[in-house]
C-alpha cells in the first residue's frame, strides 16, 4: 500500500492562509486538503488541521437530529438498535479507568448521546451526569434510562465548578467550536487531581496517512478539528494539565457500521459489495476496530 505524504502547503489554493489557529493562535497556517468541498487549513506551529468556517450552534443541533441516529444514509444508521455494541464499548472505557485505579466518583460525559456509557458507569459505582447537543439522544438518556443529562452545547450548559472527578469526551472534542474555551471549562469543572479522558482521531497515524484524502474522518464542517499528540499538548497546556497517557484505542463496532463506512467511500466495486453485505444477517456481528488512528489521551488536572 502506498503511503501518502502529510498534507502540504498549497499556495495557489484560495483558502485563507492567514486564519489564526483556534488552538495556539498562530497566524502561520497553510492549506492542508479539501474534503466535502471545504478547504482545511493546517497550523505549522501546533499541527492542528481545522475547518476555518464553524457552523452556527442551531445548524449543528439540527444536524444531530433523530436522523443522525436512525437514518442508514447518515452517521449511525441504527444507533439504538446497536445498544449492545455501545455498551460493550462503554465497558472498555470503564476498564481503562479501572486500570488507573479509578473505580468511582463524580463523572461527567460530554457528548453522552443516548447514555449507554453513563448507564454502565452508574452500574459500576460512579455518580454520573451527561450533556449532549442532540435533543433526540438526551430524551432517550433521561426518559428511558433515567439519567441526569443536560441538553445543550457544552459551553452553554451550567455545571458546578470543581465538582467532577472524571470527565470523558469520546469522539466529541473535534466537534466542539472554540477549543480554548472548551479546554478552560474542562479545567474549571474538574477537581484538582481529576482525570480527563479524550478519545479522538490522529491524522498522523499510519492508516490515516495511507488512505490520504479517503480517510473516513475527513468530514467537515461537523468534524471541525483534526489532532496529533503534539496538537493536544498545545490545547491542554502543561501549566494546567499533565499528560498521563496517549495510546491507540479500541472501538467495538458492528459489521454493518463498518460496511456502511466502506459503502460511502469512492472504492467502486468494493463499495458496492459493502453496500450489499450491510443488508445481510452477517452484518449484525460486531468486532474490535484497532487500526491505530483512534487514540485515547488521558490527562490529569494539576493542583
Amino acid at each position: 500500500m502506498t503511503l501518502t505524504a502529510p498534507p502540504q502547503p498549497h499556495p495557489a489554493h484560495p483558502a485563507t492562509e492567514s486564519a489564526a489557529c483556534p488552538i495556539c493562535g498562530s497566524l502561520e497556517t497553510v492549506y492542508a486538503l479539501t474534503a466535502a468541498a471545504i478547504p482545511l487549513l493546517r497550523c505549522v506551529r501546533c499541527a492542528l488541521i481545522f475547518c476555518p468556517e464553524v457552523p452556527e450552534s442551531d445548524a449543528r443541533e439540527r444536524y444531530y437530529d433523530a436522523g443522525y441516529f436512525t437514518d442508514p444514509e447518515r452517521e449511525y444508521g441504527d444507533y439504538l438498535g446497536e445498544e449492545a455494541v455501545h455498551r460493550r464499548q462503554a465497558r472498555y472505557y470503564l476498564n481503562v479507568l479501572r486500570s488507573m485505579g479509578i473505580t468511582g466518583g463524580r463523572l461527567l460525559d460530554v457528548g453522552c448521546a443516548a447514555g449507554f456509557f453513563l448507564d454502565e458507569a452508574r452500574q459500576a459505582g460512579f455518580e454520573v451526569t451527561g450533556c449532549d447537543l442532540s435533543g433526540f439522544a438526551v430524551a432517550h438518556a433521561s426518559r428511558v434510562l433515567g439519567l441526569d443529562v443536560l441538553h445543550g452545547d457544552f459551553l452553554d450548559v451550567e455545571l458546578p465548578h470543581q465538582s467532577f472527578d472524571v470527565i470523558t469526551l469520546f469522539n466529541v472534542l473535534e466537534h466542539l467550536p472554540d477549543q480554548r474555551a472548551v479546554s478552560g471549562k474542562l479545567s474549571e469543572l474538574l477537581r484538582p487531581g481529576g482525570v480527563l479522558v479524550v478519545e479522538t482521531w490522529d491524522y498522523r497515524a499510519l492508516v490515516a496517512r495511507a488512505l490520504g484524502t479517503h480517510w473516513h474522518d475527513w468530514a467537515p464542517p461537523f468534524v471541525l478539528y483534526y489532532y496529533t499528540r503534539r496538537t493536544l499538548a498545545f490545547l491542554f497546556e502543561s501549566a494546567r494539565w499533565a499528560m498521563l497517557g496517549y495510546r491507540p484505542a479500541t472501538k467495538w463496532i458492528s459489521a454493518r457500521r463498518a460496511l456502511e463506512v466502506v459503502a460511502r467511500a469512492p472504492f467502486g466495486l468494493l463499495a458496492r459489495l459493502a453496500r450489499r453485505l450491510s443488508r445481510t444477517r452477517a452484518a449484525s456481528v460486531f468486532a474490535p476496530y484497532h487500526m491505530g488512528d483512534l487514540v485515547l489521551a488521558v490527562l490529569r488536572r494539576r493542583d
